[in-house]
């Protein structure tokens, strides 16, 4: 089998975004602060997304992290300003189980 080429689509701050033979690959890239989201992050993604869905190419979509172990905290409280406060201060993420 040969090495997968992805192909940068534009430079994000908070996300990589490749493509190579049909799939694009989002990826969280925070690890200083375990890829919580923050509202740039969120609008990096939606332009992910929005351009891997108007790809005729694209026939997947992978989400992933550019780092093991943590995936994604959740939302980035600090990001949103010190008047926001989240109901008991938790956040959803996921973690992953391997590399």
């Amino acid at each position: 089998m040969s090495e997968i080429k992805w192909i940068k689509v534009k430079d994000f701050e908070d996300i990589t975004y490749n493509k190579c033979n049909g799939v694009a690959r989002i990826a969280f890239n925070r690890p200083n602060v375990r890829n919580a989201f923050r509202p740039k992050t969120t609008k990096e993604l939606y332009e992910a997304f929005y351009d891997a869905q108007e790809d005729t190419n694209i026939g997947v979509v992978s989400g992933s992290a550019l780092t093991t172990g943590c995936y994604n905290t959740g939302v980035g409280w600090k990001s949103l300003g010190s008047n926001t406060t989240a109901s008991n201060n938790t956040a959803v993420g996921f973690c992953s189980l391997g590399s």
